[in-house]
């Protein structure tokens, strides 16, 4: 009541200036001038109370339909906002292990590019003995000159294997090339081993000189176990694709259940938009009224007085 009292005086004095009229010969109590009624006041409460609401409607999904999002703040859905953060630890944690086996996975293959080149070294020496083993064809430059070559790739896979890396990570670290295809041989009784550095100059199994057979045995074994470490990659590489699978198909239904929770459903929003400025529109349309109907009211008792 009192509100509406100060109402009807703002405007009376307003309209009583405006007529020349003294303020002092009329009753300052609105409600106990006849026709007034203080229903009007509480219309025009009602009205404004209702377009604040429903302005936070509209805005609510002006907000929704701009980020897309159905939970934008806790208040929106507390409940759904409890779930979403939690998935979202989650879709955080598979992206980061997916994140790791893909570094891994291109690590390998970083590996076995550098296992393709020993492999296409071992046939190239693998040749240089099948060549030197026909010794019937060739001069001794000629096959001095086929350990030339020979000395010049194992050099070459020692290089490759103290300097290939990834991402400054040694690949080969501690690789000795000369040790590799290690076989053991019975001479004289006895259990002698060699490997690829007896091929090198001076060597027991050098191609100037000596035992080409078990010159090609030694390649023969170092190429096989290139191949098996070649083969251990692979096998490698397809289990990590094949966990890569796994945690993709989980992140992908993680995400998929957390769009149903935090994303706007774009037809249901908008319908809720157009409701809501209708209301609004209606809202400030009935203040509208109602504040007209004050002034209507004024305006006859200023009439009345005047007669």
């Amino acid at each position: 009541m009192h509100g509406a009292a100060r109402l009807y005086n703002s405007l009376l004095r307003s309209a009583i200036t405006t007529h020349g009229l003294q303020w002092a010969s009329f009753p300052t109590d609105p409600l106990s001038m006849r026709g007034i009624s203080p229903n009007i006041d509480t219309r025009v409460m009602a009205s404004n109370f209702a377009i604040a609401r429903t302005s936070r409607e509209v805005n609510d999904s002006l907000t929704k339909l701009a980020t897309g999002k159905r939970i934008n703040r806790a208040a929106d859905d507390p409940a759904g906002m409890t779930a979403v953060e939690a998935m979202n630890a989650q879709e955080r944690t598979l992206q980061k292990q997916i994140k790791n086996l893909d570094f891994q996975r291109i690590q390998l293959d970083a590996r076995e590019g550098g296992e393709s080149a020993f492999a296409e070294a071992y046939l190239e020496l693998q040749s240089l003995v099948v060549t030197a083993a026909n010794s019937g064809a060739l001069s001794t430059e000629e096959r001095e000159a086929l350990q030339v070559q020979l000395d010049g790739t194992l050099q070459g896979m020692q290089y490759v294997a103290n300097t290939t890396n990834f991402r400054g990570q040694q690949l080969f670290s501690g690789r000795n090339i000369f040790l590799e295809g290690s076989i053991t041989e019975v001479v004289d009784g006895q259990p002698v081993t060699y490997s690829l550095k007896d091929l090198q100059r001076g060597g027991k199994l050098n191609l100037v000189n000596g035992d080409m057979a078990l010159a090609q045995k030694v390649v023969d074994a170092a190429q096989k176990g290139s191949s098996g470490r070649r083969a251990a990659i692979g096998n490698a590489t397809r289990d990590i694709e094949s966990q890569q699978r796994v945690l993709m198909v989980e992140l992908e239904n993680l995400t998929g259940a957390k769009s149903q929770i935090e994303d706007t459903d774009y037809a249901a929003e908008t319908s809720t938009l157009v409701r809501a400025q209708l209301l609004q529109q209606s809202s400030i349309a009935t203040r509208e009224i109602a504040i007209n109907l004050q002034r209507d009211t004024v305006l006859s008792l200023l009439e009345g007085v005047k007669r």
